[in-house]
């Protein structure tokens, strides 16, 4: 607790009125909600009156240090937007301390929370004062003045950046007591590694088994913004980034387009006297239609089903629940491909081994399986759009669907559908001469029609070769593949072979129901013609639980999910056929890559790019040295990132440069 108490009447503070220390409040909390959280609390006394305001989300105010760096510099004024060069909305994790193992012995994450929460008490009133009297005026003629109104465009222009708001992350990355400057280079010679601060910032040891800890495809691709920007928000301790209006725009496009290749019925149920909205996703199928389950179910039978689910009280694990829903998401939209030619918003991930320095890559040996997951840092992504083209013949694929649309025997049976699409592969992808071949794609979206810098051009370019390359290894053996899934679950603290609930079984079937009848093998405890997972010694064999649900009479479709279950229903199942799927891709797989530029929900402009295994290699392995503290971290590309940059007042890099520089 940050206070100013007991002022004397007749001090500075209180000879300002309610309207003029209450814009000062105002700005300070705009200017500090930058820093991490603690409690920031003022006592004003105002004509013998004590005000107070409590700020939840107020950062402390580290002040009375003297700038100390070898480089001598001092911050410089400038506007303080944050932009994403993505424009998706990201995840993060509520950030805190976590001591875990590392290279020299234990370490800790020093967080920007830890940091505030240590050094509160060390505040000197008199700091304090000096912080009030740089936003207010103490004079009687400006006190009588009424205080202008402060818009968030005024904010952020005037609105200062506090020049000492990182000195505790300076201090942190110099090792030096005082120093206000951030370094350019701390990487290599620092106690922790940005993946043991990444970890260590989510709350996990990355030498344990059992960890969340991903890096994603866009943190390893070149010249994508600013990598020392990212390693200060790393060190810092903030994962999470306010959304902001490209990334708001951004990511409604994404889902525009996602929708009309794969649509969803929104419907309003009463659970257990409660409105629930479920939304489902539509399974798009050579099947008659009249077949599926959502059209024989109406309003109030789902409403029905929802409820009987929830009164069974099975525990739903939340992580399962989510990674059940993606790989089931992810194993309908690559039927999808398949049969229809395209599909969006698709799962991809590989295994970085980290003694190795390299992707997992069955191609040089297999691995030995089961894989320890404690060996791989995962690196995952999500494919904006896939889709099957014609090749040397026009109307190529349209004959290709017609052969495997009329060779299926049953349009819902995954079984079925992998032989006979595997079949047809074998007749049409020919990467010499293909007839069909697979496109990966990227959308990036634009506020106007325009294309962006060369550089950025080049960066998506790289980014759509890695999606290539990770496609291409999870396609050459499933069985390899299998036992990556199974380490991927394990990873993220899910346990693949533990019985998904009946609240997760039936929800799934209803979104996706080529699941149905694999899910009617599994319960007679039959084999689904895989042979990694129908002979798992780890596949619950000695499993028996009654399902005993009340169904519509015109839902025979989801009755065969009712009664009793020889062997369970499991994440291990879903990275089966995953795995095969994957592995039909291979044979599609070509050099073509696509970056699709988006406006206003239009593709503008499409550049094809060719794909350079060995370049995608390099960089590949280049982004991962960073993360693994083998390298330092590379400056912006552009001198209008750092413009944009909260790091700007006190980025070494920046001040070397961009004062009155433009940036190399």
């Amino acid at each position: 607790m940050l206070a100013v108490r007991s002022w004397a009447p007749g001090s500075v503070l209180c000879r300002l009125k309610p309207v003029v220390w209450r814009r000062y409040i105002s700005e300070s909390e705009r200017n500090f909600r930058r820093v991490n959280t603690c409690k920031f609390d003022i006592h004003i006394c105002i004509n013998g009156q004590v005000g107070s305001d409590d700020f939840e989300d107020g950062p402390a105010v580290v002040g009375g240090q003297e700038f100390c760096s070898e480089s001598g510099l001092h911050g410089q004024s400038g506007d303080v937007s944050r932009k994403s060069p993505d424009n998706k909305i990201g995840n993060g994790d509520i950030v805190h301390r976590q001591s875990v193992e590392g290279k020299n012995g234990p370490i800790q994450a020093q967080t920007g929370l830890d940091y505030a929460e240590r050094t509160r008490r060390a505040i000197p009133d008199e700091d304090v004062v000096a912080a009030i009297l740089k936003f207010v005026s103490i004079d009687d003629k400006s006190a009588n003045k009424k205080a202008p109104a402060l818009s968030a465009k005024n904010a952020e222009s005037a609105g200062e950046i506090d020049d000492h708001q990182f000195d505790f992350l300076a201090e942190k990355l110099t090792g030096k007591r005082g120093c206000r400057i951030l370094p350019e280079r701390f990487v290599v010679a620092g106690r922790m590694t940005p993946y043991e601060q990444f970890s260590a910032v989510k709350g996990e040891n990355p030498y344990e088994k059992r960890h969340d800890t991903r890096i994603s495809v866009t943190s390893i691709t070149p010249k994508n913004w600013c990598e020392l920007q990212r390693m200060f928000d790393v060190y810092s301790g903030v994962l999470e980034k306010p959304a902001t209006a490209p990334m708001i725009r951004g990511s409604k496009e994404h889902l525009g387009y996602e929708h009309h290749t794969h649509p969803q019925k929104q419907f309003s149920l009463k659970v257990n006297g409660k409105k629930r909205d479920v939304h489902i996703e539509e399974t798009h199928t050579f099947a008659e239609k009249e077949k599926l389950p959502l059209e024989r179910l109406g309003t109030d039978d789902l409403g029905d089903l929802y409820t009987q689910l929830d009164r069974l009280g099975e525990r739903v694990d939340s992580d399962t629940k989510m990674l059940a829903g993606k790989w089931a998401s992810s194993i309908l939209r690559f039927l999808s491909l398949f049969q229809f030619g395209e599909c969006r918003e698709v799962l991809v991930n590989a295994l970085y081994d980290v003694k190795g320095n390299k992707l997992l890559d069955s191609r040089g040996g297999k691995p030995q399986l089961p894989l320890e997951p404690a060996d791989y840092i995962i690196i995952s992504g999500i494919i904006d759009h896939l889709k099957l083209e014609s090749g040397s013949y026009e109307g190529a694929f349209e004959t290709y669907q017609e052969e495997l649309k009329s060779s299926i025997t049953d349009a819902l049976d995954i079984s079925d559908l992998i032989h006979q699409i595997a079949k047809k592969s074998r007749q049409w992808a020919d990467r010499s001469d293909p007839m069909i071949y697979m496109t990966v794609k990227d959308i990036k979206t634009r506020r106007t029609a325009s294309l962006p810098a060369p550089q950025q051009i080049q960066s998506a370019i790289s980014q759509v070769g890695m999606y290539r390359k990770f496609l291409e290894l999870l396609s050459l053996d499933p069985e390899v593949t299998y036992h990556m899934m199974i380490a991927n679950a394990l990873k993220r603290g899910v346990d693949p072979y533990a019985p998904l609930p009946q609240a997760v079984v039936f929800p799934l079937s209803l979104q996706n129901n080529y699941l149905i009848k694999d899910f009617a093998r599994i319960k007679l405890g039959k084999a689904i013609g895989f042979r990694p997972y129908d002979q798992d010694p780890f596949i619950p064999r000695d499993y028996s639980s009654n399902v005993d649900l009340t169904l519509p009479e015109d839902s025979e479709i989801l009755s065969v999910l009712l009664g009793n279950w020889k062997s369970p229903p499991t994440l291990a199942y879903m990275a089966a056929r995953l795995a095969q799927l994957y592995h039909l891709m291979n044979p599609f797989f070509s050099s073509i890559g696509s970056i699709e530029y988006s406006n206003k929900g239009s593709i503008f402009r499409q550049i094809n790019c060719r794909y350079d295994e060995a370049a995608i290699n390099d960089d590949i392995k280049h982004g991962m040295n960073l993360w693994l503290g083998k390298r330092e971290p590379e400056h912006p590309f552009f001198a209008g990132i750092c413009k944009r940059c909260v790091f700007r007042k006190q980025c070494e890099w920046n001040l070397k440069n961009n004062d009155g520089k433009k940036a190399s």
